[in-house]
């Protein structure tokens, strides 16, 4: 008889118990290892799972809160939160597939965007193969998925990352301004505030995900034989384009139902949730 209630399970550090709804409210809060899985199980015992994969922000919890509760009472539910800064994906799959481990029967990977690399690297390393089915929201395949227009925005990314480490240097190699009374000067103030950027989201901290979506070695369908696997497309998605779902189908041997969800972005789970909700709540 398992425990009720959440369990955060880090993959390298020693981890902390952390309330679903404490890491749900801060999205930033630091993950110590590669990646944090918060669960919640089940009351009633099952061996039925719901994974949520989020992107390459990884705002997990705020955005599997909108769907997760339809799960409860059916299925246990859990939501993976990557570390942004230090993302490994070989780590992050190695240790997801672990913690599915041979618990479950029936798993439901649900991905956003790039979850859905991440959901096919952990397939790959399942010991033992449960029942899966795969639920794609807005999720490409390869880079080439990516829109002309999402392209330029990642490459904004990549140039964050020097324009973070020149103004780090500007910042830390320029004399102290003298502080006028109880009154900030103008150079402490930006001081503050990179150092609350950093501690919040590196800027560019998409690099490591970039990478990996470039470099991905690409999907093997032989892995993904008698999966059932449905694509969501955000019809105003301006970051991956229709390309992906041809792609994933190919990959999976088959056409994938296309759902498409009306007047939201990308991955738009959190504005506009109950767009989605109907393709992504628990269907007996």
């Amino acid at each position: 008889m398992r425990a009720l209630g959440y369990l955060a399970l880090p993959s390298l550090a020693s981890g902390i118990k952390r309330p679903w709804s404490v890491a749900g409210a801060l999205p930033f809060a630091p993950v110590t290892g590669d990646v944090e899985i918060a669960t919640h199980y089940c009351q009633q015992q099952t061996t039925e799972l719901a994974l949520f994969l989020g992107g390459a922000h990884s705002y997990g919890h705020l955005v599997w809160q909108q769907i997760e509760p339809s799960w409860r009472g059916h299925a246990d539910t859990a939501v993976a939160t990557y570390n942004v800064e230090s993302f490994d994906a070989n780590a992050i799959a190695r240790t997801l597939a672990d913690y599915i481990g041979t618990s479950y029967s029936q798993v439901t990977l649900i991905c956003a965007s790039l979850g859905g690399l991440i959901g096919y690297d952990t397939i790959a390393l399942l010991r033992t193969r449960p029942n899966l089915s795969v639920k794609l929201i807005d999720s490409p395949m390869r880079f080439s998925n990516i829109s002309k227009r999402g392209a330029a925005q990642l490459i904004g990314a990549e140039c964050g990352t020097i324009a973070s480490s020149t103004l780090n240097r500007l910042l830390h190699h320029t004399e102290s301004l003298p502080v006028i009374g109880n009154v900030m000067s103008d150079y402490e103030i930006l001081v503050q505030l990179q150092r609350q950027a950093e501690r919040c989201f590196p800027v560019g901290g998409y690099l490591r995900q970039i990478n990996y979506l470039r470099r991905h070695p690409g999907v093997d369908p032989w892995l993904l034989r008698d999966i059932n696997a449905v694509f969501l497309r955000s019809e105003k998605d301006i970051m991956v384009n229709a390309s992906a779902h041809k792609d994933w189908s190919s990959a999976f041997g088959y056409e994938l139902p296309l759902q498409g969800v009306p007047s939201v972005g990308h991955v738009d789970l959190v504005a506009a949730a109950d767009s989605y909700r109907t393709y992504l709540q628990f269907a007996a």
